[in-house]
């Protein structure tokens, strides 16, 4: 057959595959429609994904996990598909905003200038996790180019999340970043350092102290500079996470009272031990008749392995908005600041801001290790007032704290407003028994979420399914971070 020939054929097919191509509905859509689509892939994987670090794909070998993860992204897989969707992708710079860099990377490190470069001028977030993984750490070399590469878009991030193994790697990068003006947008931080000795740990400052946009800040095992500008108050600030402080890094009460009441915004505060976060001078001289600093928009405090000392911060503040408290103390005997939280605060002189204890507002109260007497157990649940949902882990709780969930002993303390029951260490005989006391003393439960692993006996599973409207069966981890809707 000669060539003409073929060509005769083989144009009709042409033309016709053409013709189809232009009239499929998908390459009609509109170039809004499809980047609204694009945005929405590309968040849901981000939010997604797997730690690359631990991926199981079996793509070749010669490439990084990082390169894997650039490559399976959605983004990119959508810019394979056609022409026309990788022009779509090429040309979005949000859709590039979002930057991973774990442990395995290595360089040249081509998928992060790609993703620098096509988010053009637009505000990043982005993690550099150089932690630790199966014993493997990125080396000196390689995370001071990937903070070299990054210095010329400091002023560009929005969140900048930073996990490395020593203090001393971390301050050195941050002096890197620090070394170009940082402008807003930076809002959200996060700082990590894994393998941290808290007994020598040196104080950090970050960007130069000066952050006036910040939002979130999440630090642990970070060592902090408490004379910071952005210390002395955040207006923007709305949750603060500090952990695995060491002793010498606590603040004086005054820097401690200042940097809470100089964040006006602030609704979310973690502390976590070990060590104890008491302010180290002024706290002691100061009684329990001053007037207290309230915190008008905290709403969620979350206390873990404090010592006693720093627990007594709770007595030291009035907390009129808050509604989550989370409480996991352990070694020490918490019966003198149970008592002192029951009690009325002090806010000065004149009409009372917040004239009742915090207790009566709580609507989420977390206990997964608290001592105190039996006595106290009782007065405290006769503060809640307000509460709508409980978590206790009762393995390292004393019996009362669900006696008093199943109705005995004083009828103040049967918490008639709870909703929502979490707990770890119950069994789905006890769980039934103590559905069937409240619904019969008319204070029923309307969802239960228990461990999974929870011993249960025949039929325990079907009773509990029948007597709630919601009833889970949750990891340790999902029952003591589960937000029930």
């Amino acid at each position: 057959m000669d060539n003409g020939r073929i060509l005769r054929l083989r144009s009709p097919h042409a033309n016709h595959a053409n013709h189809n191509h232009s009239r499929c509905h998908i390459h009609r859509l509109p170039v809004e429609l499809v980047l609204s689509i694009f945005k929405i892939g590309a968040d849901d994987f981000s939010a997604g994904e797997e730690h690359p670090a631990n991926s199981t794909n079996s793509v070749a070998s010669e490439k990084s996990s990082l390169d894997r993860f650039y490559d399976e992204s959605f983004q990119v897989l959508a810019s394979h598909v056609c022409a026309r969707w990788r022009a779509i992708a090429f040309t979005a710079p949000m859709l590039w905003t979002t930057i991973y860099i774990y442990n395995t990377a290595t360089p040249p490190f081509d998928a992060l200038i790609a993703w620098l470069t096509r988010s053009q001028n637009n505000a990043i977030d982005v993690t550099v996790d150089a932690d630790p993984h199966d014993g493997q750490s990125m080396p000196e070399a390689h995370l001071n180019q990937v903070i070299t590469l990054l210095s010329p878009h400091t002023a560009r991030l929005h969140y900048f999340d930073f996990r490395v193994a020593s203090q001393c790697r971390l301050q050195k990068c941050l002096d890197i970043l620090a070394a170009r003006p940082l402008q807003p947008p930076l809002q959200l931080i996060t700082l990590i350092v894994e393998v941290a000795d808290i007994d020598t740990l040196a104080p950090v400052t970050f960007f130069d102290g000066n952050l006036p946009c910040l939002e979130l800040v999440v630090l642990r095992g970070v060592g902090v500079a408490w004379d910071q500008r952005w210390l002395e108050g955040s207006p923007q600030l709305t949750d603060f996470e500090f952990t695995n402080h060491g002793m010498d890094m606590q603040p004086t009460w005054e820097t401690f009272v200042r940097f809470l009441t100089g964040s006006p915004n602030l609704q979310i505060l973690r502390i976590f031990g070990p060590a104890s976060w008491l302010p180290q001078t002024g706290l002691e001289d100061m009684p329990l008749s001053s007037s207290l600093p309230t915190l008008h928009a905290l709403q969620t405090l979350e206390l873990a392995s404090v010592q006693d000392d720093a627990i007594n911060i709770l007595t030291r503040l009035a907390l009129p908005s808050l509604t989550s408290l989370t409480l996991n103390l352990w070694q020490e005997d918490f019966t003198d600041v149970i008592l002192q939280l029951v009690t009325p605060p002090n806010t000065g002189p004149g009409t009372p801001l917040c004239p009742n204890s915090f207790l009566h507002g709580l609507r989420d109260l977390c206990i997964t290790e608290l001592h105190c007497s039996p006595h106290c157990v009782a007065l405290l649940f006769r503060e809640l007032r307000s509460i709508e949902q409980i978590t206790l882990d009762v393995t390292s709780l004393n019996r009362e704290f669900l006696e008093h969930i199943s109705c005995q002993g004083d009828k103040s303390s049967w918490l008639p407003t709870l909703q929502k029951l979490r707990t770890i260490g119950v069994t789905g005989k006890t769980m039934c028994a103590l559905l069937a006391i409240r619904r019969h003393h008319g204070y029923p439960l309307r969802a239960v979420y228990m461990e999974e692993g929870a011993v249960m006996e025949l039929g325990d599973m079907e009773r509990l399914r029948q007597d709630v409207d919601d009833f889970r069966l949750l990891s340790e981890d999902d029952i003591l971070s589960y937000e029930a809707g």
